[in-house]
């Protein structure tokens, strides 16, 4: 028993490591979004990462996902507030995180501003310098938080509004 228990610690140690690396990609993704650095923002994907968005094709690539974040930071600033704790597994070079946040939209036009709820699944992907970076970035609005921006027709008896 003496001698699992050294190897269940240190497995322990290696993933609690691996987590806190993958949130440091998170806050790196958050604070170069909200200081509109689309060169650190870019340092978060990896070379062969997908970007997924409600209404649109799916963006492979990181060169595509540079060009999709060059119009999305030349129209505005964003604020992100996290709500409740990013969840985070780690699967050997693959890890996934779930995350709830708030965003806010500051044109800059100087139109007013607005904020969108999402709910966000990260794939991430162990690289050969044992860094972490997105594989796949998955978003989704996430409407029932902010109620008063479903149209009435969609809310009926819908069980989820």
């Amino acid at each position: 028993m003496a001698l699992i228990m050294p190897g269940c610690s240190q497995q322990k140690d290696r993933n609690r490591d691996e987590v806190e690396a993958i949130r440091d990609v998170y806050k790196k993704y958050t604070n170069s979004c909200e200081e509109g650095d689309l060169d650190k923002f870019m340092t978060c994907f990896d070379e062969n990462a997908t970007r997924s968005e409600p209404g649109i094709p799916a963006i492979i690539g990181k060169d595509k996902i540079r060009e999709r974040f060059e119009e999305i930071f030349s129209q505005a600033r964003y604020k992100i507030a996290q709500i409740g704790e990013i969840k985070i597994e780690v699967c050997g070079d693959m890890a996934y995180g779930y995350s709830e946040a708030t965003m806010t939209f500051i044109p800059k036009d100087g139109s007013d501003q607005f904020k969108m709820d999402f709910k966000v699944l990260s794939i991430f992907k162990k690289q050969a310098d044992d860094s972490w970076k997105l594989y796949i970035d998955e978003i989704n609005n996430h409407p029932t938080w902010s109620m008063d921006t479903i149209p009435e027709e969609l809310k009926g008896n819908n069980p989820y509004y």
